[in-house]
């Protein structure tokens, strides 16, 4: 495969001006607590709750899982600008191997290059403002014009864990400042639900994945765009 060494100019002046539109359905559920963060897009009152399962958030997109024979799980879904998405564990887990299939090898190419950057743009920022002690993206070890290599995130997903009183209100601080932070330099993740969370009951840190459905200046008219 070929290593992408991008013109980062050309990529953004045609995604700005030309901008992909995502193909996939989500499935949303949606709960209200007037105490609770609220979700902006084209409803709103739509918050975070604890409930049985911990943190409770509408818009969980739905995928679908399978064991593999080497023990590592897959998850396929369609959407991040048309692609199909095969997610797959490597290096006993440690490693997530996060692969595009389309019929456009540039519109591939392109969304990959245009994922990598602006992570690796937050990422920078973030530590420049010293909030990694909060929150972080997980690091991109690889990328190439068919998929990106990721450090898996640390601690549990938000969906399958149930918090305490002060777990929950520390993940809820974590994430009232990582959507504070990323919005005010107008970058937007689209796609926040409890499948793309993941809390380390012992550092403390909230870890934010899946960016593939990011868009600089404003949300998507329809996004899971949540704010304060």
């Amino acid at each position: 495969m070929i290593l992408i060494q991008p013109n980062v100019e050309l990529v953004y002046f045609i995604l700005t001006t030309f901008p992909m539109k995502s193909l996939g359905k989500r499935n949303h559920t949606h709960r209200h607590n007037k105490d609770a963060l609220t979700q902006g897009g084209t409803k709103k009152d739509r918050p975070y709750e604890q409930h049985n399962n911990g943190l409770h958030a509408p818009g969980i997109t739905v995928t679908t899982k399978k064991e593999t024979s080497d023990g590592s799980k897959k998850t396929n879904t369609y959407k991040n600008d048309g692609c199909q998405v095969t997610i797959t564990n490597l290096a006993s887990g440690k490693v997530i191997q996060k692969m595009f299939i389309s019929f456009c090898l540039f519109s591939r190419r392109l969304h990959i290059i245009w994922v990598v950057k602006i992570m690796k743009f937050l990422s920078s920022r973030i530590d420049e403002f010293n909030l990694s002690q909060y929150f972080v993206l997980p690091k991109v070890l690889l990328y190439t014009d068919d998929f990106i290599l990721f450090e898996r995130a640390e601690g549990l997903r938000l969906d399958s864990v149930e918090l305490g009183h002060i777990e929950y209100s520390l993940a809820v601080k974590a994430l009232k400042k990582a959507i504070k932070f990323i919005n005010s330099i107008k970058v937007y993740h689209n796609d926040l639900n409890l499948t793309n969370l993941f809390w380390d009951p012992e550092k403390k840190l909230l870890t934010i994945i899946d960016w593939d459905e990011l868009t600089l200046n404003s949300p998507r008219p329809k996004s899971n765009h949540w704010k304060k």
